[in-house]
């Protein structure tokens, strides 16, 4: 592997790093801040209580992990502690719900990600 060839690799594993830390900071954000419509202002959601929101950030946000570190079960148990963390955490805001079902819908992002990158692997698409 030449030196140009390195240098490419380790800034696109840089620039995976600092995009799975802006993802983790979105969804840390999002999972805090108030969800009210009579503030004036809600959060985007595709269903009411937003599923589909949750799968889509654990997905991206396993798929840039999985781009950034080489050891891939430590990324995954993090992002499944990291999101029961959030949930939780949700119990002692006034203006946020901890619910059960965002969780589910976090580990499914998670296993859909992880599904879609073992698919990428046995079928020699891209190499993670």
């Amino acid at each position: 592997m030449t030196a140009t060839m390195r240098l490419k690799k380790f800034r696109r594993s840089e620039l995976y790093r600092y995009l799975f830390i802006v993802c983790l900071l979105c969804i840390t954000l999002l999972s805090i801040l108030p969800d009210d419509a009579e503030r004036g202002y809600e959060m985007p959601h595709l269903t009411e209580s937003g599923f589909f929101m949750h799968v889509l950030a654990y997905f991206t946000a396993l798929w840039l992990g999985l781009s950034a570190f080489h050891s891939r079960q430590k990324v995954f148990y993090f992002l499944l502690f990291y999101s029961s963390f959030l949930e939780y955490m949700q119990v002692f805001l006034p203006f946020r719900n901890f619910n059960y079902w965002d969780i589910c819908a976090n580990v499914l992002g998670l296993m859909l990600a992880t599904a879609v990158t073992i698919l990428r692997r046995k079928m020699k698409i891209v190499n993670l």
